[in-house]
């Protein structure tokens, strides 16, 4: 990672011989239900990397470059394929 949002954690998770995924997680939280809204972040990720590929339930999304905006809910997550 060259750069992220504020309250984001990236975990990077790396199998020999195949891309890396990388899971993004908005620490924000709240005790009440829905108190926090969802937010769009930004990470950028090093020179290397060529896309992104989103994991989106059953949707594939892929994005060019090494910088992703994603929608998450306080306390959620997204699942991340870095392409080198």
């Amino acid at each position: 990672m060259q750069a992220m949002d504020d309250d984001l954690l990236v975990g990077v998770l790396a199998q020999k011989g195949k891309p890396p995924l990388a899971m993004v997680v908005d620490c924000r939280v709240s005790k009440g239900w829905n108190d926090i809204p969802p937010r769009e972040v930004e990470i950028r990720f090093a020179r290397e990397v060529e896309g992104i590929t989103l994991y989106e339930g059953r949707r594939v999304r892929s994005v060019k470059g090494n910088v992703v905006r994603l929608r998450l809910q306080a306390g959620g997550g997204q699942m991340v394929q870095i392409d080198v």
